[in-house]
Formats: structure tokens, C-alpha cells, sequence
């Protein structure tokens, strides 16, 4: 599909039914999950490597780079490595149809930062669901669980939905 739709919004899909599942194991395997061991063993994985891709991106830019990409490539990088590139793009007025029309070499990192926030935010959330659960009996709390992340997937895309009709800044922002 042109753009990248079907594939950021499949790979968005499949990496929350991941990090879903394995809170859930873990909390079931151990009677409780461990948020900074996730947010360690997460950063460990994906930053080495951006560090090295941002790294020789900025390199690569400063010796062959166009007058304009090396006045943007600080803030980029910057914003990369701190996995707030979508953030840094919305605020520079970057539609989310120009990302991939306009060349920029960091510009694939913006899916990466929703994915890290992603992994900041949601496993507190389940954290916090499991331990509203844990007052009821174990085969009752299961069954809340499901619910309530029902529930919760139910509202995240009401919200999305209703995002750009509210603000009135495009479709493309609420993505």
C-alpha cells in the first residue's frame, strides 16, 4: 500500500500484542511484572543500534549532505536518539504523508519513537489494570483483565478517531 500504511499500522499491531502478551506472562510466570526491567531490556535492544544508525547518518550527512539536511540533522538527531522524533516532526509542520515524499535520512526513526513511547506508557497501564485485578479471585481477575484492555483498546480508538475532529489538524496528525 503507498505509503506505508498497511505496514507501520500492521507492525504497530502485531509490537502491542507483543509487549500485551509478554506483561501478561510475566505476570503470571512471576505474580507481578517488573516495569524498569521491561524499560531496561527494551532500551538495551533498540538503542545500541540507533545510536550507530544516527551516528553514521550524521557522518554521512556532514561529509555529502545537501546545505539544508545539515542545518536539520542536529535537531533530528537529537530528537531520534531521544525517541521523540514524531514529536519533533509534528512541531516542525511535517505532515504524515510528506514523510515519505520528503528525503530525509532519520525520518524512518519517527515510527520508532512511537513504538518507544509506546512501550513507556502501556505496560503501566496493563500494570495498573492487573493490580485493580488482583482484589478479586485469579479466574475472575483474568477475566476482568480482558475486559478492561477491551475496553481500554475500545477508547484509544474512539479518541484517535475523534482526535482530528476536535483539533481540527488533519487525520494525519492523530497517526
Amino acid at each position: 500500500v503507498r505509503g506505508g500504511y498497511l505496514g507501520v499500522s500492521t507492525f504497530f499491531t502485531l509490537s502491542g500484542f507483543l509487549i500485551a502478551t509478554l506483561v501478561l506472562l510475566e505476570h503470571d510466570r512471576d505474580g507481578r511484572f517488573s516495569v524498569g526491567a521491561f524499560w531496561r531490556r527494551r532500551f538495551r535492544r533498540l538503542l545500541p543500534i540507533a545510536v550507530v544508525t544516527v551516528g553514521l547518518v550524521v557522518a554521512l550527512v556532514a561529509w555529502f549532505g545537501a546545505p539544508s539536511a545539515k542545518s536539520d540533522i542536529g535537531g533530528d538527531a537529537v530528537a531520534s536518539l531521544a525517541y521523540v522524533a514524531n514529536w519533533h516532526l509534528l512541531r516542525d509542520g511535517t505532515s504524515y504523508a510528506e514523510l515519505f515524499a520528503t528525503p530525509n535520512p532519520l525520518v524512518h526513526l519517527w515510527s520508532l519513537a512511537v513504538e518507544e513511547q509506546f512501550y513507556v506508557v502501556f505496560p503501566v497501564v496493563v500494570t495498573l489494570l492487573v493490580a485493580l485485578g488482583r482484589r478479586q479471585g485469579s479466574a475472575a481477575a483474568h477475566r476482568w483483565l480482558r475486559v478492561r484492555l477491551g475496553v481500554l483498546a475500545a477508547a484509544t480508538v474512539v479518541v484517535s478517531a475523534a482526535l482530528p475532529l476536535v483539533f481540527d489538524h488533519g487525520a494525519d496528525r492523530t497517526y
